[in-house]
């Protein structure tokens, strides 16, 4: 009976050193350690990659029971309770009660060492670590330090080039788990949800809602220092820290200051024109990185957003939106001269210049004028001596990678397109218009030099050049 006793205590004293932190499992994969066995067990996943739970409606599989909980929720729809400040919606109440405190600006949780506050006491303990903690381990490369030896791992992964997770799509390596997670995105068609108004496209109920107060003119939130209103409480706070915020870094070339380093270090780029981010597809250099992602997406071919009504996609929401207004007709802009019909404004003064032949840009190296801007950055490459793109089938080069893959359309595409009249068939729809104006005779384009009319625009900027 005492023996049992003893090993009772024992049991309760090793419970005790545990919840006193003392943490005696440790993942050899990664060095982090854990105060229950149940814990390295579970967290081991991460490394192996075993999924054990499974969702029943739709098969994807979790790691984590909590995760694959998570998930459910998308499944089963959402019983209302949406925010009315930013439209976020919420499976309970108490959830939306909390999420309001962010509106609001109550912040009751405050640290007793630095009298930051906070909207819930999780931020506060995560808050607490910062003062409690001393940052015992340091990344040997470039001095940053961390206070779990698991955090120090996985930032040494930025110098050695470590690329552990890879995507099953298209099998592009990234470092960290939440890239990954980041670009499988790109590879599901997104649902979007249209403003009504403007045609804008989104993938969030809540960011439309927010979106939508601008046509609203809802401007609930006010800077108290400057009395300047916002639509959002989020838009508010990264405002006030204009106020707030000493901005120390200084560019000395145009005078605009930043309040970090590493802003002011990708800002000086502007100025020395360096281009640290290279295409390995085709050469072309970015100043950015995200520059460089946009434009691959034009080699991997990935269009995600998808019209609801004609099936086309796009790689962006902009184009999208654009091509969204062809189905719905909306045409209130009328050019007095030839009666075309534009959607935008601004599309109806830059068509405009046909018939004036007004010129704005100019080629600084030979004086050449032209009615667009990129009309000019075509021409300019004229003089820069560039790497050509050759089309394997009929060996017509372009100076762009984008015109060739357009050109290329004409090799694998179907012709689908095709001329009553004449029978002759084409791969889009906009080819076959221009063709019928052989048949039609209609003449769209006149000389603002002599009268003549042309059917087709390059016919009339090459007979200009005669009065040149």
């Amino acid at each position: 009976m005492n023996e049992k006793l003893k090993n009772g205590d024992h049991k309760i004293d090793l419970e005790k050193e545990n919840r006193h932190g003392q943490k005696r499992y440790i993942c050899t994969q990664c060095g982090k350690s854990f105060t229950r066995k149940s814990s390295l067990i579970v967290h081991q996943r991460v490394h192996t990659g075993e999924k054990l739970f499974m969702c029943t409606q739709c098969g994807k599989r979790f790691g984590l029971k909590s995760s694959m909980v998570r998930h459910l929720r998308i499944h089963i729809p959402k019983t209302g309770n949406i925010c009315p400040d930013c439209g976020k919606c919420f499976p309970r109440y108490s959830s939306l009660f909390q999420h309001q405190k962010v509106h609001k600006g109550e912040r009751h949780y405050k640290c007793h060492k630095c009298g930051k506050g906070f909207v819930h006491t999780s931020e506060l303990v995560v808050h607490q670590r910062i003062h409690e903690r001393k940052r015992r381990v340091v990344c040997a490369e470039c001095g940053k330090s961390f206070t779990r030896k698991s955090s120090l791992i996985v930032h040494q992964r930025v110098h050695t080039g470590e690329k552990r997770f890879m995507c099953a799509q298209c099998g592009k390596r990234f470092g960290l788990k939440s890239s990954m997670v980041r670009h499988l995105r790109t590879h599901s068609p997104k649902i979007l949800i249209i403003c009504p108004d403007c045609g804008k496209c989104f993938s969030r109920y809540s960011s439309l809602f927010q979106h939508q107060k601008i046509h609203r003119k809802q401007k609930s939130f006010q800077c108290p220092q400057c009395k300047k209103s916002f639509p959002g409480a989020s838009q508010l706070v990264a405002h006030q820290r204009k106020h707030t915020t000493l901005r120390t870094f200084l560019c000395a070339e145009c005078g605009k200051s930043f309040t970090r380093k590493s802003s002011l270090i990708v800002h000086q780029r502007v100025h020395t024109g360096e281009k640290r981010f290279m295409c390995t597809q085709c050469g072309k250099r970015f100043g950015l990185k995200s520059s460089l992602v946009r434009h691959q997406k034009v080699h991997r071919k990935v269009k995600p957003y998808k019209c609801s009504q004609c099936e086309r996609s796009f790689r962006h929401t902009s184009q999208l939106m654009v091509h969204l207004k062809t189905h719905n007709k909306e045409k209130p802009y009328h050019c007095i001269e030839c009666g075309k019909y534009f959607t935008r404004k601004s599309s109806l003064i830059v068509h405009q210049r046909v018939h004036t032949g007004e010129k704005l840009y100019m080629c600084t190296e030979c004086g050449r004028r032209f009615s667009f801007k990129s009309s000019l950055v075509r021409h300019m490459r004229t003089h820069t001596r560039q790497p050509l793109n050759i089309c394997s089938h009929c060996g017509i080069y372009f100076s762009r990678y984008q015109d060739l893959s357009v050109h290329m359309e004409i090799h694998n595409s179907e012709k689908r397109f095709l001329c009553a009249e004449c029978g002759k068939s084409f791969t889009r729809k906009s080819s076959l218009i221009v063709h019928q104006r052989v048949h039609t005779g209609e003449k769209s384009f006149m000389c603002t030099k002599c009268g003549k009319m042309f059917g087709l625009k390059s016919s009339m900027v090459r007979h200009m050049r005669t009065h040149s």
